[in-house]
């Protein structure tokens, strides 16, 4: 519909222009600069333009020297008068239309009688509508980031990135100071993540996704794989990506309710390199994923003749799923075998945060294979949600005594304009929130979506086996808890303000209070 009132619109224009064009007028014709300024602004293609400008040429050539136009000639349709509208009449003293005289006979205020043109079996439009469209063109247009289309669809891409700035301020207690040597109160700013993507898919069949970092001025990977529909596996990933285990370890930084995922994370890894199978039954409320990972360093390099290698796998399922997601229950457990040899594992937490030193630290020690368990569970009830996960990592060690790691988090949080927080079904992670109203200040625009939320974590490093740090200003090894308070504005979908203050506790003796915020663009 949106094409053929375009080229309807063009045909009107060329017509009438055509008809009242001057016979010895030598300057370009008004009708071929209109072509020209709908060309400019992207509103017909190269190819649009060319054969409506050869055609607008010939009918000024026929009208010109008085013949009929030839059949590929469009003209309007043969008739003793014909009515085209126009735009409407401007308003009289009294707020009425000026009436034209073929108004006030009858006629409506909005048109206009135009002599009939010479005979032709072929419009402008109907050439322009006859044209054949390359299925491979494409078109861009923005869905939270800008996207790439091919008219059959059988091509798609997206450019994004994200950029978040974080500040903040860690007041530390006296008894953290004299053990890491940070004797003043640390504030300032940085770059949590910089990160540019480019991903695209050929017949939603195949595809890939290539995503890097620049936060830290050394580019680093974070997903860079590619992707398969494979029968029997249904989607399958191959290259440096998230293992498939924890909701909030998979669920995006973007999108996260806090700044930064709960203490348990630090027990497990995020992202390596392998090969993982996703599958999705009973209509997307049950999901398992499994698959085989190398131990790599940030560029993606893991290479060397020892043990280094993950099977890692999890299951989730909706007990309760309706009206889009607006009310669910989440149940998940995964499970990730480690193995590993001459392995020299070092465990270490901070607050919460990305500023200051860490709070407790086990050192590196002598360890072999690992077994490391997550449970995990969410409920939404529109716009409030709970989420809960505990964890627990063992590492073979006999210089350790085998020593046993463990850590949980709850928290809770409120949208108070009514959103909330969305799920996708095919990772069975939460997504981005869309306000019900994008800030701004033009006379529609509402306040974004505001959001509240509390969380309570904890993580236990603390071993009677493990050594003391070997260096001055380790933290030793310990039980840290915090306590966090947060407030998240979104703006629009891909905008957002986010507020936390973390209360932390650490055993042995020590606190910290942490005030950070964020200011985050993604696309």
């Amino acid at each position: 519909m949106r094409q053929r009132t375009r080229g309807a619109r063009i045909g009107l224009i060329v017509a009438l222009l055509g008809v009242t064009a001057p016979a010895g007028a030598q300057q370009r014709p008004v009708m071929l600069e209109i072509l020209d300024l709908l060309k400019s602004r992207g509103q017909i293609s190269a190819r649009e333009h060319a054969a409506l400008s050869e055609r607008a040429q010939d009918e000024i050539d026929a009208l010109r020297r008085g013949a009929p136009a030839s059949a590929a000639v469009p003209v309007l349709p043969p008739a003793s008068t014909r009515a085209v509208a126009l735009a409407p009449a401007p308003a009289g003293p009294a707020g009425t239309s000026a009436r034209s005289p073929a108004a006030a006979s009858g006629a409506t205020a909005t048109s206009a009688t135009i002599p009939a043109a010479a005979p032709s079996t072929t419009s402008v439009t109907e050439t322009a509508m006859a044209a054949p469209k390359d299925p491979k063109d494409f078109r861009v247009y923005w869905k939270e980031g800008v996207r790439f289309e091919t008219l059959d669809k059988t091509v798609k891409a997206r450019i994004g990135g994200r950029i978040q700035n974080d500040w903040g301020m860690v007041d530390p207690s006296a008894a953290i100071e004299r053990t890491t040597g940070d004797t003043t109160t640390l504030w300032g700013t940085r770059l949590r993540r910089a990160r540019i993507v480019f991903e695209g898919g050929f017949d939603d069949s195949m595809g890939f996704k290539a995503e890097y970092d620049f936060a830290t001025g050394v580019p680093a990977v974070n997903d860079v794989y590619l992707w398969a529909v494979v029968p029997g596996l249904q989607l399958v990933q191959f290259g440096h990506q998230k293992e498939p285990l924890s909701l909030q370890g998979l669920t995006s930084a973007n999108w996260l309710t806090f700044q930064e995922r709960a203490l348990p994370v630090v027990l497990g890894p995020l992202r390596e390199t392998g090969i993982t199978s996703m599958q999705a039954y009973a209509d997307r409320r049950l999901t398992w994923a499994i698959g085989g990972f190398r131990d790599v360093d940030q560029f993606g390099f893991g290479v060397s003749g020892k043990n280094a290698w993950d099977v890692t796998t999890r299951l989730t399922g909706l007990p309760l799923w309706e009206d889009g997601g607006r009310r669910l229950v989440h149940l998940g457990a995964g499970y990730s075998l480690q193995l590993r040899e001459d392995n020299e594992p070092r465990l270490k937490a901070l607050p919460e945060t990305v500023f200051g030193s860490p709070l407790i630290d086990t050192g590196t020690f002598p360890a072999g294979n690992g077994n490391l368990g997550v449970i995990e569970a969410a409920w939404v009830e529109g716009p409030f949600s709970l989420q809960a996960e505990g964890a627990y990592l063992g590492l073979e060690s006999e210089a350790a005594r085998n020593p046993g790691f463990w850590g949980w988090y709850t928290e809770a949080s409120w949208f108070l304009t009514g959103e909330h927080r969305p799920y996708d079904q095919q990772r069975a992670v939460f997504g981005r929130p869309i306000p019900k109203g994008n800030f701004g200040f033009g006379p529609n625009a509402g306040w974004g979506a505001w959001q509240v939320a509390a969380r309570y974590s904890q993580v236990d490093l603390s071993d009677p086996a493990l050594p003391l740090p070997d260096r001055a200003g380790d933290a030793p090894p310990g039980k840290l808890s915090d306590m966090t308070l947060g407030v998240n504005w979104y703006l629009t979908p891909n905008f957002r303000w986010t507020f936390n203050y973390v209360y932390a506790n650490r055993t042995p003796a020590g606190s910290a209070n942490v005030a950070e915020m964020r200011f985050q663009v993604d696309y």
